[in-house]
């Protein structure tokens, strides 16, 4: 059974909207998923970035001391990302944690996160930066339909009383290191969705509704095929598909 009181992260409820099975053995089984090289990787790129920041050394971290072919790389992932907030005032790893009232329940749910970089410009606004590696191109579109940062920028406001001027995605590219920027500017309009799939989230939860996405076991990438470590146990429990849940009218936290 998951803790009370119940605090998220975008990871889990990005994770639960994908599968909630898999959130199970993750969050409330406390099962790890097998190392992944990608996860890694970027995990590094990211610490990296912010010892840089700090003009702290990185070199030294574990993974780079075991990978040190990838130390080229990075080195110009790291010069990229830090010439590109050369010019801003920033903040680097803010962690947020915030309690959220919700009405239709007695106990608050909890939203926690890290912000890479708080930029601030000349002129006083404020600018939400996340650093992404990556080996496939990104879009407009991925910007617009990805509230992770939506999450964030809302929680900085609410907690910190700063209201972002823009979110940016930062794609480093994992095979040259180059640095491509998406920027949205919307982020206040897509709150409530945002919110809601809080609500969604812990509605299902909350009344057990933790089923498998049979459209998540096998993911294919061109010649690569995925499978999810947990498919033939899921399977051969029984548990129940993911259906109707979706579409069963829940309660919303109030946003603004």
């Amino acid at each position: 059974m998951y803790q009370q009181p119940l605090v998220l992260s975008y990871s889990q409820i990005d994770l639960f909207e994908k599968c909630p099975k898999l959130w199970e053995y993750l969050y409330v089984e406390g099962r790890t998923l097998p190392s992944d090289p990608n996860l890694e990787f970027g995990k590094a790129v990211h610490y990296a970035i912010a010892q840089a920041l700090k003009d702290d050394a990185y070199e030294h971290d574990p993974y780079f001391v075991e990978h040190p072919a990838s130390q080229p790389l990075v080195k110009v992932m790291v010069e990229n990302a830090v010439n590109h907030i050369h010019d801003l005032k920033f903040i680097s790893g803010i962690e947020i944690e915030k309690m959220m009232p919700d009405k239709e329940y007695v106990e608050s749910v909890g939203f926690r996160g890290i912000i890479d970089v708080l930029g601030i410009d000349t002129d006083g606004d404020f600018h939400v930066f996340d650093w992404k590696t990556s080996s496939r191109d990104y879009s407009s579109h991925d910007v617009m339909t990805s509230h992770q940062l939506t999450a964030y920028a809302y929680l900085l406001y609410i907690t910190k009383g700063m209201i972002p001027r823009t979110v940016r995605f930062c794609v480093l590219d994992k095979n040259f290191g180059h640095l491509t920027e998406y920027i949205s500017d919307r982020w206040n309009t897509d709150i409530d969705v945002w919110a809601n799939k809080i609500s969604v989230v812990r509605w299902a939860i909350e009344n057990n509704k933790i089923s498998k996405n049979p459209n998540n076991c096998i993911k294919q990438y061109g010649r690569k095929v995925d499978t999810c470590p947990f498919y033939e146990e899921c399977w051969q429990t029984g548990s129940r598909l993911f259906k109707v849940e979706q579409n069963i009218e829940l309660p919303f936290i109030g946003g603004r």
